[in-house]
């Protein structure tokens, strides 16, 4: 399993809007093989992390906080970067 915490992702489609697009927020790079890219929709603007990894079928959005979305639109670059999405993401 990629995650301890699975529970959290749900499958490809958008579970908010129904054929609302994704609109690019930040990308917030990788860690564990694991692609992090914030995004919003473009029905409602809630935000979501789209996660990509070509070593697992077990990806793809998880519903983000208001706290959670704010803690990575500042997120830090490089190893502490890579931490908090590690602590964020239960990895």
């Amino acid at each position: 399993m990629l995650f301890r915490s699975s529970a959290r992702i749900t499958n490809r489609e958008w579970c908010c809007c129904e054929g609302a697009a994704s609109e690019l927020v930040k990308d917030c790079g990788h860690t564990q093989s694991i692609d992090f890219v914030l995004v919003a929709c473009s029905g409602c603007g809630k935000r979501w992390m789209s996660l990509y990894s070509v070593f697992s079928s077990s990806v793809g959005y998880v519903s983000l906080n208001d706290n959670e979305v704010a803690r990575l639109m500042h997120m830090p670059v490089g190893r502490k970067g890579r931490r908090l999405l590690e602590e964020l993401f239960d990895l």
